[in-house]
Parts: C-alpha cells; sequence; structure tokens
C-alpha cells in the first residue's frame, strides 16, 4: 500500500518567500498543486490546511486569499461553502471565465482574439485551406479553424 506522505515531504517541496508559498511537484490542469497520496489525488492547498491548521469537514472548500492555486501558505487560506468560492471568484473579477454563456475572448482559455477570426475567414473566402492558415496563425489544431470558418465558434463575429 503506498505510504502517506509526511508533512516533513511535503513542505520540502515548496518554496517559501515573503509573500506565496508555491507548491513546486505536481499540478491538475487548473493549475493546482496536486500530488498521490494513498492511491488518490491530493491537491497541495488543502493538505497544507490540514497538516498545518485541522481537519477540513466534508463538503467544505480550502479557498485562497492570494487567489494563487499554486499556493500552500496556511496564512492565505481559509474555509469557505461553494457560495463562499463563487462569490470570491466574483468579487475577485474571475466569474466571466466561468460563464457558461461567455464567447470570444471572455473565456480564459481562448486561443484566438476576434482579429484572427475576422483573418481566417478572410483567407478562406481566398481559397486557402484550413491545414494552411492554422500553420500561418501558430494554431496546432487545423479543426479549430474548421470550427470558425462553419462558425460552430466565433459566430457571433461578423
Amino acid at each position: 500500500m503506498q505510504k502517506s506522505m509526511t508533512p516533513e515531504q511535503f513542505w520540502e517541496k515548496v518554496k517559501k518567500s515573503e509573500g506565496c508559498w508555491l507548491w513546486t511537484a505536481g499540478k491538475n490542469n487548473r493549475g493546482y498543486g496536486q500530488f498521490r497520496r494513498m492511491r488518490k489525488n491530493t491537491l497541495a492547498h488543502r493538505y497544507s490546511y490540514l497538516i498545518s491548521v485541522g481537519e477540513i469537514p466534508v463538503g467544505v472548500f480550502v479557498l485562497h486569499k492570494c487567489d494563487t492555486p499554486l499556493c500552500v501558505r496556511p496564512s492565505h487560506l481559509w474555509l469557505g461553502s461553494q457560495k463562499d468560492n463563487m462569490t470570491d471568484c466574483a468579487q475577485k473579477g474571475r466569474l466571466l471565465a466561468l460563464d457558461k454563456h461567455a464567447r470570444g475572448t471572455r473565456i480564459q482559455r481562448a486561443v484566438l482574439n476576434e482579429n484572427m477570426v475576422k483573418t481566417i475567414r478572410w483567407l478562406h473566402e481566398r481559397g486557402w485551406g484550413t491545414t494552411p492558415i492554422a500553420r500561418v496563425l501558430g494554431i496546432d489544431r487545423p479543426s479549430t479553424i474548421d470550427h470558425v470558418v462553419n462558425e460552430r465558434s466565433w459566430s457571433h463575429v461578423l
């Protein structure tokens, strides 16, 4: 059976500074520190809170005052509900990134911008294929271009 990470082993993977204490090992796809503990993925900031402050009630979130996903400094962490998390998110101006109706550059992970979309459509109207357009614009996936051309994405841009 896999051993649990000791607090000493945990803190060896943290870069401490005057501000945030940053987790330097693995992270998940949302940018939060993460590691395997007893065959489960464990968020580093939750483990930091657990070993530094105490138990985390079931269903309670460990939130960041500093808004830095890799931060594990106990004084930057606080417990809250899902509602607290969403209120904090809105107050810090991050709610747009979570808006399921957001379009274009209001989507945090957007690869394109409106000028690029107009250029894609202009080139396509002049006979360019999706692969050459993607290559010229430095886009990894020609399917991104195809979605723009066929208005499956960025349909709000004229």
